[in-house]
């Protein structure tokens, strides 16, 4: 079965059928060249996927000319890894995070990226039920290395915690991006409304940069409902695209995604054989994965029971893998996995990947136990292809497992339901 291609593409569900995904976004191909600028669209609650750890210390940063006075003992310093121009890291402090019972007296931002906190306001934490001490969303002028700036939307959450060893306290930053770049772009007689994402991933962290391919998300508004959706129209930002798997697109973002462009281009391709096979009486009634190379390419496939995928030559590793599967009662069950191990699709080559049972199970103990005391288990599970599963279940519910532990002569030493964290 020959699937549609590409980052804006799924393949067809079931065997023997293949569906484009959108036919709004096919006028692109009428055309050599297309390019549109993005804006600042603010979302409804921080990005789940864009966020990023802040280094802290008592270390004052180099790069920081000015300082005002502070009111809660030894400040702590900190450095947002926004942007990638002449003021990233943006500089801040927390002052009082130090102080009595850690309370933070206020807290210091270079918001106009002159590396100087002589000029900026000073923000205030608030506390909530529920919830780690945090800011209200401020706009930061962030830089970028081709000399242009762009004000982002960033709360700050901060978590006061304690080491295992000392007991000591510290103090951790987690920096969340608010806002996507959006705009529409003309693509053919449609003017189709585009975003992307600042995002976190196994290739980086966010960074309000908006031009990371494979890092960050690009979403279509491919049903022309003018939202942005993430279950249906989300994919990862991609080098290349494609919307049947022979048109093919380069794509070209600037820093802070001012303007995006795609141009008609003819990459090297090959193929990806991609089957799910499983014991018994199960089938598989639906699925998605996310191929991803070191080479800036990012694709989605949906699954069915077999797929052939036209891909850029390069090296692909699976991520954000998952499956739906209804056993021979007819329930169904989801699970995730991913596949680190690279897949070579070379040029005019079949590369070929098998999913699924039979499923190997191999625990690791985190720390052997005192007796009397709980064991903590890392659960390993591996398929056929060499694929980890991170979580089995049945869909829509909650599965507690039951455990038995036994000695080598079968001699059961405890057995019984196994708890979650």
């Amino acid at each position: 079965m020959k699937a549609v291609a590409g980052t804006w593409s799924r393949a067809g569900r079931g065997r023997g059928r293949a569906t484009a995904m959108r036919p709004v976004a096919l006028t692109v191909l009428l055309l050599a060249r297309v390019a549109g600028a993005l804006e600042p669209a603010q979302g409804e609650a921080a990005f789940r996927a864009g966020w990023m750890e802040a280094r802290i210390g008592t270390a004052k940063p180099a790069a920081l000319r000015g300082e005002p006075e502070y009111h809660g003992g030894e400040p702590l310093y900190m450095e947002l890894p926004l942007g990638n121009g002449t003021n990233a890291p943006v500089i801040g402090v927390i002052d009082g995070g130090v102080g009595i019972a850690g309370r933070i007296h206020g807290i210091h931002l270079d918001v106009n990226g002159n590396n100087s906190l002589l000029d900026d306001p000073v923000f205030h934490a608030r506390l909530e039920r529920g919830s780690f001490p945090h800011m209200d969303p401020v706009d930061i002028q962030v830089s970028y290395a081709d000399g242009t700036k762009r004000l982002v939307s960033v709360k700050l959450e901060f978590r006061r915690q304690h080491r295992r060893d000392t007991g000591r306290a510290f103090w951790s930053v987690a920096c969340h991006v608010c806002q996507h770049m959006a705009g529409r772009i003309p693509l053919g007689s449609k003017n189709v409304l585009v975003g992307i994402y600042d995002s976190s991933g196994e290739k980086g962290r966010a960074n309000g940069c908006f031009n990371d391919y494979c890092c960050d998300r690009l979403r279509i508004d491919f049903n022309g409902d003018s939202k942005l959706d993430r279950t249906t129209e989300e994919l990862p930002l991609s080098r290349f695209l494609s919307l049947d798997g022979k048109i093919w697109l380069e794509v070209h973002a600037d820093p802070g995604a001012r303007n995006v462009r795609f141009k008609r281009c003819n990459p090297s391709l090959g193929e990806l054989d991609i089957r799910c096979d499983w014991p018994g009486s199960s089938t598989m009634s639906g699925g998605r994965i996310e191929l991803l190379s070191d080479d800036g390419y990012g694709f989605v496939l949906d699954m069915g029971h077999e797929s052939v995928l036209s891909l850029p030559e390069s090296d692909y590793r699976v991520t954000r893998a998952k499956a739906f599967l209804r056993d021979e009662d007819k329930r169904l069950w989801k699970c995730a996995f991913s596949l680190g191990g690279p897949l070579k699709v070379r040029k005019g080559g079949v590369a070929t990947l098998r999913l699924g049972g039979a499923l190997k199970f191999r625990p690791t103990v985190n720390k052997w136990p005192r007796p009397g005391t709980g064991l903590c288990l890392f659960p390993g599970v591996t398929g056929a292809g060499g694929e980890r599963y991170r979580n089995i279940s049945p869909a829509q519910t909650r599965m507690q497992p039951h455990v038995t532990i036994s000695d080598v002569e079968g001699v059961v030493v405890s057995q019984g339901p196994m708890e979650y964290g």
